[in-house]
């Protein structure tokens, strides 16, 4: 009879584990961003100050999961690269860097 519990313990841990660890994985979204289960849209976002990545680049067209989920920004707004996050066009030069 301990032997039964001891299994259905030892079952409960790792089923708490393996359950943290999968959360883990998807990351939370910011505004103006969506999750990418798959993970191929985040190399092919717009980013501020940088040149739009091209449609026809193999990875943006891919219907494959190849990488892991990534918040990508939604359409019509670009990757901040200084703060992080995702803005407006006109917005991109608003963040100024602070050196100490």
């Amino acid at each position: 009879m301990k032997m039964l519990y001891a299994i259905a313990i030892m079952f409960l841990l790792v089923s708490l584990c393996s359950a943290r660890t999968v959360r883990k994985a998807y990351p939370e979204c910011g505004e103006n961003e969506w999750l990418d289960d798959c993970g191929t849209q985040k190399p092919c976002e717009a980013k501020c100050n940088e040149e739009p990545p091209e449609e026809e680049d193999p990875i943006c067209r891919s219907r494959g999961c190849l990488l892991p989920p990534a918040c990508v920004c939604k359409d019509g707004f670009y990757r901040d690269t200084v703060i992080g996050d995702c803005v407006r066009e006109e917005e991109c030069d608003q963040h100024e860097i602070i050196h100490v």
